[in-house]
């Protein structure tokens, strides 16, 4: 695995897609959680493997929830930076309304779980209001000469080990396809609410 200094453009687009397509299909991406890595020395991949654990306690929450409710699969879009060596994630995640407050609560259980100890100010957790203005804002590391095409103001983010910006799977270019094949796709207008 490499590191890198910047988002591609491909990336940067297919990001925007995912984000979109939660809206479409009525996921729409409504919390928004930064969570701060500790610094480790020698192992650069350590923040990714420590949140891809944070994520499968969240998966794994919300596929029980499904025994009783009608649950969709965690549908999330998640952007790395480590601006002046602060190695941290932007999440947005959708949680269905009901489990919004029972999410909240279990989230600093599972960081814990995964640092040891849950320090002040390692987590910080915001509903979305505006997802177009927040995805600028989490892929403003997007390479310098290809930021103004999405409307980004770029600022170097850092080096980055590992993927930089991910969507879940249920947002990739197949789900999208298989969506709009199926009929899955329930808002259709270009404005969002």
């Amino acid at each position: 695995m490499r590191s890198s200094t910047a988002i591609r453009p491909r990336q940067t687009r297919e990001i925007m897609r995912a984000a979109r397509h939660a809206w479409a299909i009525d996921r729409e991406l409504n919390l928004f959680i930064v969570i701060n890595f500790p610094i480790r020395d020698g192992d650069e991949l350590a923040p990714q493997k420590d949140f891809r654990k944070i994520r499968t306690k969240a998966r794994s929450w919300m596929y029980h929830r499904r025994k009783s409710r009608v649950v969709d699969p965690l549908t999330d879009v998640r952007v790395w930076e480590a601006k002046s060596g602060n190695v941290h994630v932007n999440w947005m995640v959708h949680v269905p309304d009901g489990l919004i407050a029972a999410f909240l609560e279990r989230l600093p259980v599972w960081i814990e779980k995964v640092f040891g100890v849950l320090s002040p100010g390692c987590h910080h957790v915001t509903p979305i209001y505006n997802v177009n203005g927040l995805l600028r804002y989490t892929l403003k590391g997007t390479q310098k000469g290809h930021a103004h095409r999405f409307g980004i103001r770029h600022e170097h983010q850092g080096e980055v080990w590992g993927r930089r910006a991910v969507s879940a799977t249920c947002l990739g270019r197949s789900a999208r396809e298989r969506d709009a094949a199926v009929g899955a796709i329930v808002r259709t207008s270009k404005f969002r609410k």
